[in-house]
């Protein structure tokens, strides 16, 4: 993750709350089940506080690198290793780690992408999920 924690992952983010409307089995692990949550759908606090619970209980949080970015994962048939480059976001330092199995959590859908089209002609606020306003009001919406 890039971010200092897994739950300020959530206010950078901006999810609004009523977006995360994704059953928790999917985001849940198989070997530790969220089972704490009335609902099925906890919505995005729910989720962060079931990730923080998971940390916690396995203890890992060691193991989470925060504000990095992978730049580069090669792997070699001839040593069976991954080369990872890595990059510090708000210091710029680099760093190279070698491991034999990598799993990718960069955060595919971490960066929102824009509209492909001229949205000036929208009448009211235009806005991705991931940079939600909560001043706009979606009552009668």
């Amino acid at each position: 993750m890039r971010r200092a924690s897994l739950l300020t992952r959530l206010r950078t983010c901006r999810i609004n709350d009523s977006l995360a409307q994704i059953p928790i089995a999917f985001y849940s692990f198989s070997f530790e089940p969220a089972t704490e949550f009335a609902t099925q759908w906890p919505g995005a606090v729910g989720i962060c506080q079931y990730y923080e619970r998971v940390v916690q209980k396995f203890g890992v949080r060691s193991q989470i690198v925060f504000r990095t970015v992978v730049d580069e994962a090669r792997f070699s048939r001839e040593t069976g290793l991954w080369t990872v480059q890595l990059r510090d976001v708000e210091t710029g330092e680099t760093r190279t780690k070698t491991c034999n199995i990598l799993v990718s959590a960069v955060g595919a859908l971490s960066v929102p992408a824009d509209a492909p089209f001229d949205t000036s002609s929208f009448d009211g606020k235009v806005m991705h999920s991931a940079r939600w306003d909560e001043n706009v009001s979606l009552t009668d919406k």
